[in-house]
């Protein structure tokens, strides 16, 4: 999961990633047409993982650490309040799979590499302000919006937290054997890496080149893999593109729900979204140098998963407007 760059910047001829936007999208499918579904980057991590909608603060980063208050469920499971961390009832992505006796891990780079540890399943107190939500030069490398696990209760109330919430530095260990590879795995690069165009440290550079290095790194790492040369499906996308500035974008698609914690304003006439992101597919079943003009977003890609691992779908990802990616992308010989 990249961050705040638009379709352009990543995908396009002029993306400053060649590793990504020609060696690995000749090997892939890319979805031209796909969406995030708000702004800011974590109201889009939150629905990849739980299918909810923004809140006022999780649309702002979750400057204050809260748990939502005077919940309720609205239609489509919709948690209703303010605040920013789900109660221990709503659903996600990973309790579906525990439940199913199948495996998840985040691998978050910044809990415990650089240097600096933080800590797995790293997050403020109860309560408390964060520090690392408003991105500046000294924000530093970790930021705990970059980490949408821990703003569920039902994850960060559970023992194993700590062990599935976890650094970067355990992902090669866990692919070196089929068996230890989780079920469904959440890579995040640290602020230093993430694609955004705000430097992490001052001096630091920023945007896609030092994202580029990231991939160019990990993914050869994950493709060798027995896991994923089995049956493994990898997707490389952007939380949310621009919300301001020379490259701002608010588009969707996918009948895209008016939000109810957080109305969203309207752009020519549909609700606004988060803007073309881009997602490209890699696996041994998906052909490569394709591309699909289908509209996606990120409702769709939780939709997908869900599909995979035989799930229910929550919250928007049951939406019927919002499509599953088409079976055809995954009919190509492993050869």
């Amino acid at each position: 999961m990249l961050s705040d760059e638009p379709y352009a910047s990543v995908f396009g001829p002029a993306s400053a990633a060649p590793y990504l936007a020609r060696t690995l999208e000749h090997q892939g499918e890319l979805l031209v047409h796909y969406d995030a579904v708000a702004h800011e980057e974590l109201a889009n991590e939150v629905a990849l993982l739980s299918g909810q909608g923004p809140t006022a603060e999780t649309a702002a980063n979750c400057p204050n650490y809260t748990e939502i208050t005077g919940a309720s469920t609205g239609p489509e499971e919709q948690v209703l309040g303010s605040g920013c961390v789900y109660p221990t009832s709503t659903q996600t992505l990973a309790g579906q799979l525990t439940a199913k006796h199948l495996t998840w891990r985040a691998y978050v780079q910044g809990t415990d590499e650089a240097g600096a540890p933080v800590g797995a399943c790293a997050h403020p107190v109860l309560g408390q302000a964060d520090a690392t939500a408003v991105q500046t030069s000294s924000t530093g490398a970790y930021t705990t919006f970059r980490n949408p696990f821990v703003y569920f209760g039902s994850i960060i109330d559970s023992p194993t937290c700590a062990t599935d919430d976890v650094g970067l530095a355990g992902l090669k260990s866990d692919l070196a054997v089929a068996n230890s590879t989780p079920s469904f795995s959440y890579i995040v690069p640290d602020r230093c890496h993430d694609g955004n165009p705000t430097p992490c440290t001052a001096g630091a550079p920023a945007g896609m080149v030092p994202a580029d290095a990231f991939l160019k790194e990990v993914i050869p790492q994950i493709t060798s893999s027995k896991a994923y040369k089995e049956s493994g499906l990898l997707v490389i996308t952007v939380d949310e593109a621009p919300s301001s500035g020379e490259f701002a974008d608010s588009s969707s698609c996918c009948g895209q729900p008016l939000f109810p914690n957080a109305p969203s304003k309207t752009l020519a006439g549909a609700p606004r979204g988060g803007g073309a992101v881009g997602a490209l597919l890699l696996s041994p079943f998906v052909k490569g140098a394709t591309t699909s003009q289908e509209p996606y977003n990120h409702f769709s890609l939780l939709r997908t998963i869900e599909n995979l691992f035989s799930l229910k779908h929550l919250g928007y990802a049951g939406l019927s407007a919002v499509k599953s990616f088409e079976p055809e992308m995954f009919t190509a010989s492993k050869g």
